[in-house]
């Protein structure tokens, strides 16, 4: 059995997170913009800050994606099972050291002979891929008799 999936993606704001962008970015914007109408002394320059501050968060909330890339992966093999979650480093599993997989909702955590405990977190996915993974691991499971 061969099963690979992977992502190395932004991840999308939540809707929540956009709001918390536009609601602080016209917050920004209209307190910069006042203080540049209203005052002509040296305080200007920290309403111009406060200004360039909301429109780059209202340009966060446009754009709506994560800076950083996460890269995401699992092989599934006869062999072995390798996974990597974003920032931490890619984990592997001989089939036959495995002695259980423990499978929650969008989480697996594999526990080998040796006590050593990997967790691969693939909230990521869509549903269609996360019931792909949920099977493939069933499907190990049944098939070694982990408990």
């Amino acid at each position: 059995m061969n099963f690979e999936l992977s992502c190395n993606e932004r991840r999308v704001f939540s809707a929540s997170r956009k709001r918390y962008f536009y609601f602080i970015g016209t917050i920004l914007i209209g307190i910069g913009a006042a203080g540049l109408l209203y005052t002509a002394d040296k305080t200007s320059n920290f309403y111009g800050i406060l200004l360039i501050g909301g429109i780059m968060n209202l340009a966060i909330a446009i754009v709506g994606k994560y800076y950083t890339k996460e890269s995401n992966f699992i092989t599934i093999n006869s062999e072995n099972i390798e996974f990597k979650n974003s920032m931490q480093k890619a984990n592997s599993f001989l089939m036959q050291d495995l002695l259980d997989i423990r499978i929650e909702c969008d989480k697996a955590e594999f526990i080998a002979k040796d006590q050593r405990v990997g967790s691969y977190d693939f909230s990521i996915y869509s549903e269609l891929e996360k019931m792909n993974i949920h099977k493939a691991l069933f499907k190990i499971k049944s098939h070694h008799k982990l408990s």
